[in-house]
């Protein structure tokens, strides 16, 4: 293996493991539970002992908290459990993200909160060896080979990593699918976009995509990729017969196209100069021109289209369909859209890199900067 590619997963894990280390000395002061972002709105998880658990006083809390409700009890034994999630169908769908807590954390309450948050920091190291790999395929210039590095200036990693959510899982599984396909390991490819499709129901578009573009070229790829999509879609089928309780999360979150960003925007200029509010503008307004070089991207390339940028073509119809519910607060729509940022960093592999790296991928920057310092020095002081 080249040595760029040990270089950049070295760094990546020693900038990570230094971040995670903060927040949970400093920010949470060695509560694990501060990574769930449990808030005391909704039931907590009947697994959890209250008196020692990070509670963010008067807040909702977020999703990390329903992902941890579920993989204390991944069976749902405890009714107490299901009454702990906002919206059991929908969260129970995506149960791969707490089965592996559940699986590392050898079923131990107490390890499985240290094992979701090492699953985070595995998976963010892990996405990076697998770029550094296509990058080497690919013989990208020497130049370029730092690229994989700038999965860190994703804001929806740490995002993620911060509050526990599965999404991070779903991204390496996607890449590993890509990685699979470009390396004609057709086992590995399906497990992975099994394993995706089991983490986030959203990827079962994306494997349609793939399944398409590989009847172009392999009809015996597209079988495989076939194959990947039974169990989870088995397994959807089953929380709908078996979970009343809750709903589907379309309707909620999607709805006529453009009118959630237009929505958006008017709620940003109607916002004021706040600080909160100018990164609102300044996150959304990255996420808007990340949509749109990948569909520049798609527009250039549709004539041989290719997994790279075309498997993500789901995510870019999710992006125009969304309704406020995602585009309300910027760690649901940073966290939800990672693909559409990492795959702009996949692109410049077969594309001119300049444009995309000056004025796009460096942008990402200052949002995952801004993010962290936030949650290390000031989130503190509010709790």
């Amino acid at each position: 293996m080249k040595k760029f590619i040990w270089i950049n997963t070295a760094i990546t894990f020693c900038i990570v493991l230094s971040i995670v280390s903060l927040l949970f000395y400093f920010t949470f002061d060695r509560q694990i539970t501060g990574f769930f972002c449990i808030g005391d709105i909704f039931p907590m998880s009947p697994y959890i002992d209250k008196s020692s658990a990070y509670v963010f006083k008067g807040k909702v809390g977020y999703d990390g908290q329903f992902f941890l409700a579920i993989a204390l009890d991944p069976g749902l034994r405890n009714k107490r459990t299901i009454d702990a999630l906002d919206n059991p169908k929908f969260r129970y769908r995506r149960i791969a993200y707490p089965v592996v807590g559940y699986i590392i954390g050898l079923g131990n309450i107490e390890l499985i909160p240290y094992a979701m948050v090492g699953v985070n920091i595995l998976c963010i190291v892990t996405i990076v060896l697998l770029i550094s790999v296509l990058f080497q395929i690919e013989s990208a210039g020497s130049r370029y080979r730092w690229l994989p590095v700038l999965i860190l200036a994703i804001p929806g990693v740490w995002v993620t990593l911060c509050t526990s959510t599965a999404d991070l899982l779903g991204t390496t599984l996607f890449t590993a699918t890509l990685v699979g396909l470009r390396l004609c390991r057709n086992g590995l490819a399906s497990v992975a976009l099994c394993l995706a499709c089991l983490t986030r129901e959203t990827y079962l578009g994306v494997a349609m995509i793939l399944i398409v573009l590989e009847l172009r070229r392999n009809s015996g790829n597209a079988l495989w990729l076939s194959f990947a999509t039974v169990p989870a879609l088995l397994w959807n089928a089953l929380v709908y017969v078996h979970i009343r309780e809750g709903t589907s999360g379309i309707r909620e979150n999607f709805g006529v196209p453009f009118a959630g960003i237009l929505a958006k925007w008017q709620a940003i200029l109607e916002g004021g100069l706040t600080i909160k509010n100018l990164y609102e503008a300044y996150a959304f307004g990255l996420l808007m021109m990340a949509g749109l070089f990948l569909a520049a991207s798609m527009i250039r390339t549709r004539r041989q289209p290719a997994a790279i940028p075309f498997s993500v073509l789901p995510y870019l119809v999710i992006l125009i369909t969304s309704k406020m519910q995602i585009f309300g607060y910027f760690a649901n729509y940073l966290r939800v859209f990672i693909d559409i940022f990492l795959v702009n960093i996949l692109i410049t592999l077969r594309e001119p890199a300049d444009l995309v790296k000056k004025r796009l991928l460096l942008l990402y920057v200052p949002a995952s900067v801004a993010y962290v310092i936030h949650y290390i020095f000031i989130f503190i002081f509010i709790h």
